[in-house]
């Protein structure tokens, strides 16, 4: 019965499951659960304690409001003076006299009784206490009617300190000590304060919270004494602190064994992420690879028989080319489903190798006559240097020479027209290297990873266990597996040679002949479309490389550029994105066997007049060629507005009969609207095909060149009749 999901897919749920079981779920419980119980009895500890001191703050208030009942108040020469048990309770006097002049030593506490003097001459002869808040403290006052004014004294912050003392005898029991003071209720300061009071009070809260002791309790006391409160203040070591000290330790150590449990758990999923990401990823890659490299020989074998299904071959020597390449694509093809085979056996476990003791030079031998015979007559330059007196390995001879010549063909097909390969068998201190090396550019080391092929390959037999059963390796005595060799690669890059290119000339070809220039690397397709193309009438030229063909799509200004993406030395998308930046607008048909929707996009959006996936359909690629040409041909028509002619083929404007002269991006700029008219443009699209994709303006450059244009050429440019703005949208030109 067929799997309903895919093995890479029940891996990563199982990978994910451990993962919530491991970590996630102990985490948010166990981390939960200690913080809530570390903030929970802290609070419940801190509100038990202001329950029992509240009520015996109670009692001490009743005791203070008490004594200052039983004080004894007399008029003296500066105002009022109180007394109490245990001596004088006032320190300042003040009197108002009949007019509401309020007169005192202390400045302040003058100036905050002049706005309630008339209320103090209403006052009875029966002592009255209140209190006065100003931005820097709060007085606790004393007054009573004296003839027709009044006198009225201020009590001693250290008189009250002794009356809270006193009162606060015997309240607490033996081993809860505290202390119990008076404090002022803050209020908001007054916007008449200004900012330094503000900031005077805010600094001071900041330090009293700081550096005083910590309140245990607080009790806001009940008129007269209603702007003060009450508190118990701690003494010694918090009692909070106290209290919950042993149940932090108890929690400080289940949480520290939870965290070395979820260490322990994070490592262990970890590795397991890791492995099967990697094991995803090098899946993923070879999927990738297969299905790119199956492509080809398919487009060719398509291509070929299209060709011949069409009756376009006529010729007998190009009717053997054609059966040629039909065979040698049929058996390129069956290689490659050989070799996917073999991969599902190797992952399988059913691949099985013959292991044979043998010469590694024998091996060697193999995969280079292999290589000759399919690169017979090939320019190149090829050296071989083998060591003498090597070990035998033990190995699958024709696995092991198969990955050789992978290596080998990728040289070949890599480096420039000057090939040059060199191929090296050495003694290892783990056996036998094998190293395959040619003068081709190399890879960008950010690139290096992520390549499929390389400047520079090399082999590993070494004693050892097995390490790459898909080399052919497996035994406990040899294993071989591909070495990375950065060094080498790196030496490649700056000590290779830039491929030499040639070019054909025209020739005789008609004037009214398109040229069609064809960009692939793969000798087979670039042999069946340029033969078709040419059976069309097309005058074609070649290359197989992205460098070439850049350079020729420069010189020769071809009609239209068939591009492949996967090229060796530039890839396609950068060429393309290389001929907009020169400002070459020549259509482009790209052919990939990329068929991503975001492939598409993006070949769409750097440049590409068309999209062809492959194996694509003969008569479908040219029809589109058709198309592109067709349309080209018509965007090349003379575009008239008003008394102005701008002629697309030639890049001229001529106005009532005179040369315009314009600067390139005025002239790029008009010949992006003439060639498309009625369509309203946003100010980055226009950005981008009249200054590159790479130019880092802002859209205020497209407004000031908008207007230059309406400046030229329109009658009014204050009313724009061909240069319109769309609002919310950009530009629009209508002739």
């Amino acid at each position: 019965m067929a799997r309903g999901e895919p093995i890479e897919l029940l891996s990563f749920r199982r990978t994910f499951a451990l993962l919530i079981l491991l970590v996630v779920v102990p985490s948010a419980g166990l981390s939960g659960f200690g913080v809530l119980a570390i903030i929970n009895e802290r609070a419940a500890v801190e509100k038990r304690i202001e329950g029992v001191w509240s009520g015996r703050l109670s009692v001490i208030a009743g005791r203070v409001v008490a004594s200052l009942d039983q004080a004894v108040a007399q008029v003296g020469p500066r105002g009022l003076e109180l007394t109490g048990k245990k001596g004088p309770l006032s320190d300042l006097g003040f009197r108002v006299d009949a007019a509401g002049a309020v007169t005192c030593e202390d400045r302040r506490l003058e100036a905050a009784l002049a706005p309630i003097s008339s209320e103090l001459l209403g006052l009875s002869e029966r002592t009255v206490y209140f209190s006065v808040t100003t931005p820097q403290r709060t007085y606790l006052l004393a007054a009573q009617r004296e003839g027709d004014g009044a006198v009225g004294a201020n009590l001693a912050q250290r008189a009250l300190d002794e009356l809270v003392e006193a009162a606060s005898v015997d309240v607490a029991p033996v081993g809860e000590a505290a202390s119990f003071a008076l404090r002022p209720i803050k209020r908001e300061v007054q916007e008449g304060g200004g900012v330094v009071s503000r900031i005077a009070a805010g600094v001071a809260d900041v330090k009293e919270g700081v550096l005083g002791p910590r309140e245990l309790a607080s009790l806001a006391l009940p008129t007269p004494l209603h702007d003060f409160r009450l508190v118990a203040l701690s003494v010694g070591e918090d009692p909070v602190a106290q209290a919950s000290a042993r149940n932090r330790t108890v929690y400080g150590i289940l949480l520290g064994v939870f965290y070395l449990t979820l260490i322990i758990g994070v490592v262990y999923t970890g590795r397991t992420l890791y492995r099967e990401a990697r094991l995803s990823r090098l899946k993923t890659d070879f999927v990738s690879l297969v299905s790119h490299e199956l492509r080809t020989p398919l487009t060719s074998i398509r291509l070929f028989i299209a060709t011949l299904a069409m009756g376009r071959v006529k010729d007998l020597a190009q009717h053997d080319e054609v059966l040629g390449m039909l065979s040698k694509e049929t058996a390129r093809l069956s290689a490659m489903i050989e070799g996917v085979l073999d991969w599902a056996r190797i992952e399988s476990g059913r691949k099985s190798y013959e292991l044979k003791v043998m010469p590694v030079s024998e091996v060697a031998q193999a995969a280079l006559e292999a290589f000759k015979t399919q690169r017979m007559g090939a320019k190149m330059t090829l050296e071989v240097d083998v060591a003498d007196h090597l070990p035998q390995v033990e190995v699958d001879r024709d696995a092991v020479a198969g990955a050789l010549l992978n290596l080998l063909q990728n040289a070949w097909k890599y480096s420039g027209d000057d090939k040059q390969i060199s191929f090296t068998v050495a003694a290892d201190p783990r056996g036998v290297r094998i190293d395959v090396r040619d003068n081709g550019l190399g890879i960008p080391a950010r690139s290096e990873r992520r390549s499929s092929t390389a400047s520079t390959g090399s082999t590993t037999c070494s004693p050892g266990p097995p390490r790459a059963p898909a080399w052919g390796c497996r035994s406990p005595s040899a294993s071989c597996r591909p070495t990375a060799a950065r060094s080498r690669s790196r030496a490649s890059r700056e000590k290779g040679r830039p491929s030499r290119c040639s070019y054909r000339q025209r020739g005789q070809a008609m004037p009214d002949k398109q040229r069609i220039l064809v960009v692939e690397d793969d000798l087979s397709i670039l042999t069946g479309v340029s033969m078709n193309l040419k059976f069309e009438g097309y005058d074609v030229e070649q290359a197989q490389d992205g460098k070439t063909g850049l350079q020729k799509a420069i010189d020769l200004s071809p009609d239209l550029i068939v591009l492949d993406i996967m090229l060796p030395q530039m890839n396609g998308l950068e060429m393309m994105k290389e001929l907009r930046a020169r400002g070459r607008e020549t259509p482009v048909i790209v052919l990939s066997a990329r068929g991503q929707e975001t492939d598409k996009i993006l070949g769409l959006n750097l440049g590409a007049d068309d999209y062809v996936v492959k194996p694509f359909g003969l008569q479908e690629l040219l029809a589109r060629i058709k198309a592109v040409l067709r349309r080209q041909s018509r965007e090349q028509e003379p575009v008239s507005f008003a008394d102005v002619k701008v002629d697309l083929a030639a890049r001229t404007v001529s106005k009532g009969g005179q040369p315009v002269a314009l600067t390139a991006q005025e002239l790029k700029l008009l010949i992006h609207f003439a060639s498309n008219p009625g369509r309203t443009f946003s100010r980055d699209e226009l950005l981008a095909a009249a200054w590159g994709y790479g130019y880092e303006g802002t859209t205020r450059t497209v407004d000031n060149f908008v207007s230059q244009l309406r400046g030229r050429f329109e009658a009014d440019p204050d009313e724009p009749r061909h240069f319109v703005t769309v609002r919310g949208q950009g530009y629009r030109f209508d002739p």
